[in-house]
């Protein structure tokens, strides 16, 4: 297999893991609206919670921030300082952009170990008016960096690859 079907099948892949991110997004942004309008009709007109509703958004915030921050990556969204791409000659901003990755990368696989240790700590910690433990939001953080993990890696070597001339496109 070369390299360059590896790359149209990871991005075929990606693309399928990018709508199913859209969907998970908008199907928790539609049950945090839910969650938000209920607490609001709960506080003002019928009482029918009996949980705290505000932990339940506390919770699908959590999940948003980090999955969402996952496919703001995939979709290439840049997240640096551009000003520094537009001041440095191209092999420079591309060196750059490799280093930053590389770090990236270092502290993510550091985040995804912590990550795990703080999933199993946090299992036994109930969050006070609801059935779950910490161990939910903090699952959210490992989901969203476990999904990070290889975004970047391929990002890296694809990078490497096309400054190498080993694969074609825009590094």
């Amino acid at each position: 297999m070369t390299l360059q079907a590896i790359d149209r099948a990871i991005t075929r892949f990606g693309r399928i893991v990018g709508h199913l991110l859209d969907a998970f997004i908008g199907v928790l942004l539609a049950g945090l609206l839910a969650v938000v309008f209920s607490q609001f009709v709960d506080r003002n007109y019928v009482t029918f919670w009996t949980d705290s509703p505000e932990e339940y958004v506390k919770i699908g915030l959590t999940w948003l921030c980090f999955v969402g921050l996952a496919r703001a990556f995939a979709t290439g969204e840049a997240i640096h300082i551009s000003f520094l791409h537009d001041i440095v000659p191209a092999w420079m901003s591309l060196a750059i952009d490799t280093l930053i990755d590389g770090l990236i990368l270092v502290v993510l696989f550091i985040l995804v170990a912590k990550s795990v240790v703080m999933v199993e700590m946090a299992d036994y910690q109930i969050i006070l008016g609801t059935d779950f433990s910490l161990a939910v939001p903090a699952t959210g953080v490992l989901v969203g960096f476990v999904l990070l993990v290889p975004l970047i890696a391929w990002r890296l070597i694809r990078r490497l690859a096309v400054a190498a001339g080993r694969l074609e496109g825009a590094p």
